[in-house]
């Protein structure tokens, strides 16, 4: 008997898990129109299952292909299954067209079955990829379909593309996938069967086009069953993927070896490939006794809409000849996108270094050092040979780095910290921050005015003349050069020859300045008690204030790009800007403890740090409303895009972000409302993606003007306003 056929027959009874977790993955409600779809007694769709949903934005609507079968006495596994189509609004009172779209060929190697249909719309054309065999002793393979609207299908004249591997897992052939088109082409994950149609492994493959498909053979399956006695030992299928931020969602059918359990689980992986970790709760998605879905829940398709999850899964309750398969809906809210973290400590943690998306080590209270070499997933402790309070952490590569701290103290290290060796310096006054600006050189500052320099690897620390006597929190160095270095009651300093001479620059506050970053050359930002943020972009030249909308201390902020940046703080406090600092946004971070420290290694994935071993994690840019978060940069649009600027209106400058399903040469451009061009913002190749590009107005009048892009056969203008 095939893998598939086993499922949609086996007996389970379960109930929808729900726990306590903030982020919206793992906890799912039933929507109460349930059962969201539902076929018709005695027609060629009584049964309606493995639904394929999208949301089409030209029509504003929802879109469902799903598999269809007439039943035989009462059982949803009989042959043929067809591919029905559907339509709605809010994804939960569906249309249904009123035959099948694709069927089998007969005699064809898809004479069997059209199954597990999966659609991405692209430019306007429907794109589908399906399961199918040619009869029960024959293994599954992939075909290939194309649409101009969803219903009238015209398969590739070379089906099958996809077929089995050499791997044992996955003989029995591919059987269900989910796609995700990036740049170069697409991704694809698809459930293997063996020989004899007994277990269930999940592999990756990758394709330029579509159609020629070349299998991961060195890290698939990228999930395999679980482990004797798990509720999904046995198999392991229908793999469904998101991006969501930079990390990979997989939502999986699972089931057991005794028979007791089929649902739904979620898996995720820093990159979609390797290291794929359970949720430890899993499954997040169960029948409920009694109801229309007593059997099992399997997922089908999972959307984000907004800041919400949308999953269609499918079900029936026994007995089945009088209560056919049909599809439901639930949804998941994204209600924090800050997730706290394993630390090991309760130790206060000051400062975080990465040197990559893995790489990075924080430093603390009492000796404390963490490291991690997975983005934060998990932190491992160091042996820093000292109990003193560790403030300042720098990294110039993922070896070679150095820590500061109270009594003088400067550890060092060339191997990632598995060792650490302390180094002289002749001072007993505690040290703030350090700071290298290559693998030899690098600058730390403390109380009294303290500044100490090497550029010998830490061999020898000489002094720096500050010309304060005041207490020095944190600096930042653009390049070997231009540094600053902030402190007690507004101090800002300055040097442009690598610390050889520092002068005092204005700050207008006589507030406690604590940390800064910088994005550029030209553009930084430095935080501080009472509320206090000030901006430069001269590089450090003049700083302005900005308003934070808070008087709780803000002790530290990171910069991804010189628009979009975080501050953390007092009692949990994250604000968050996408306009470098005009507005400043609160984020739910899920705790009441004050955060010490932060870092982006891009602009989604991010860890925060603080008081009582805090750690916090982000890999969606720490935004508690997806629907508030402009689309990831790092994840690729299924249409063009050309979103409206922001800020708007705007004074001197606003962001415009746009979309590209494929690389395209992009042409964007400023007029004003004579016609005339006041500005070329691209001209050039770009991959598939959104991006983002600033326009600075400050040449121009206030008024009303216009931004066009052309993409390939795409062409879209938006207006907008200068107000001065």
């Amino acid at each position: 008997m095939k893998l598939h056929v086993f499922i949609l027959v086996l007996l389970i009874a379960a109930v929808l898990f729900s726990n306590g977790d903030a982020f919206g993955q793992y906890v799912w409600t039933k929507d109460v129109r349930n059962p969201v779809l539902s076929g018709v007694d005695g027609t060629w769709n009584k049964h309606v299952f493995n639904p394929s949903v999208l949301f089409n934005p030209d029509s504003a609507r929802y879109e469902m292909w799903f598999n269809t079968s007439p039943g035989y006495q009462g059982h949803s596994a009989n042959r043929p299954w067809r591919v029905g189509f559907a339509v709605s609004k809010d994804g939960a009172n569906w249309v249904m067209y009123p035959s099948a779209v694709l069927s089998p060929d007969s005699g064809k190697w898809d004479n069997f079955s059209i199954e597990q249909p999966e659609v991405i719309r692209e430019n306007g054309q429907y794109k589908m990829w399906y399961s199918s065999f040619k009869d029960l002793a024959s293994p599954d393979y992939l075909g290939y379909a194309t649409s101009p609207d969803g219903v009238h299908w015209t398969k590739y004249s070379g089906n099958p593309i996809f077929g089995p591997g050499t791997a044992a897992w996955e003989a029995g052939g591919p059987y269900g996938c989910t796609l995700m088109p990036v740049s170069g082409g697409y991704k694809m994950w698809y459930g293997g069967l063996d020989a004899a149609y007994t277990g269930g492994w999940i592999g990756y493959a990758t394709s330029a086009d579509g159609i020629s498909w070349k299998r991961d053979t060195v890290n698939s399956p990228v999930l395999n069953a679980g482990a004797s006695g798990q509720w999904d030992d046995k198999n392991v299928a229908l793999p469904n993927v998101l991006r969501i931020g930079t990390a990979y969602y997989m939502w999986y059918l699972g089931n057991n070896i005794s028979g007791t359990t089929e649902a739904t689980g979620v898996a995720t992986s820093p990159d979609g490939v390797t290291n794929w970790t359970r949720y430890a709760h899993n499954p997040v998605l169960r029948g409920s006794p009694g109801a229309w879905d007593q059997e099992y829940a399997d997922v089908a398709t999972v959307l984000l809409r907004g800041d919400t999850l949308h999953l269609w899964y499918d079900s029936y309750k026994v007995p089945d000849n009088l209560n056919p398969s049909k599809i439901g809906l639930a949804t998941s809210r994204i209600t924090s996108g800050w997730l706290a973290q394993t630390s090991g400590t309760t130790n206060d943690l000051y400062r975080i270094s990465f040197t990559d998306g893995n790489t990075g080590t924080i430093a603390g209270a009492s000796g404390t050092i963490l490291r991690t070499t997975n983005a934060g997933t998990a932190w491992t402790s160091q042996g820093s040979g000292t109990v003193n309070n560790l403030f300042g952490v720098s990294f110039w590569d993922s070896m070679n780095g150095w820590i500061a701290g109270d009594n003088g103290t400067i550890l060092h290290t060339t191997n990632g910290g598995a060792s650490w060796s302390p180094q002289a310096t002749g001072r007993t006054v505690a040290l703030w921050d350090v700071f290298c600006t290559d693998v030899n050189t690098a600058t730390a500052v403390g109380d009294l005015g303290t500044i100490l320099h090497t550029t010998n690897g830490g061999a020898a620390w000489g002094p720096q003349t500050s010309g304060v006597n005041r207490k020095l929190e944190a600096l930042f160095f653009i390049n070997s050069n231009v540094g600053t270095a902030v402190g007690d009651t507004g101090m800002i300093l300055r040097t442009t020859n690598g610390g050889a001479t520092w002068n005092i620059q204005a700050s207008g506050t006589s507030n406690d300045l604590l940390e800064l970053s910088f994005s550029d050359a030209n553009t930084g930002t430095i935080v501080g008690t009472s509320g206090t943020i000030l901006r430069t972009t001269n590089s450090g030249v003049t700083w302005a204030s900005q308003t934070s909308g808070t008087t709780g201390t803000i002790w530290d902020v990171g910069f991804t790009s010189i628009m979009e940046g975080t501050v953390v703080g007092q009692a949990g406090m994250i604000l968050h800007t996408t306009d470098g600092g005009q507005t400043w946004k609160p984020q739910v971070s899920g705790t009441t403890n004050t955060l010490i420290t932060v870092c982006f290694t891009n602009s989604f994935s991010g860890i925060a740090a603080g008081v009582a071993g805090t750690i916090l994690r982000t890999t969606t840019g720490g935004y508690t409303g997806v629907k508030d978060n402009p689309p990831s940069l790092a994840v690729v649009p299924h249409d063009f895009t050309l979103q409206q600027n922001f800020p708007n209106p705007f004074n001197p400058s606003t962001t415009i972000r746009y979309g590209l399903p494929n690389r395209s040469h992009v042409t964007l451009t400023v007029f004003n409302t004579l016609g005339q061009r006041v500005a070329v913002l691209q001209n050039e190749d770009q991959e598939a993606g959104y991006h983002e590009v600033q326009f600075d107005g400050s040449g121009l009048s206030s008024g009303v003007y216009f931004y066009r892009i052309q993409a390939g056969e795409f062409i879209a203008t938006k207006r907008f306003v200068l107000l001065k």
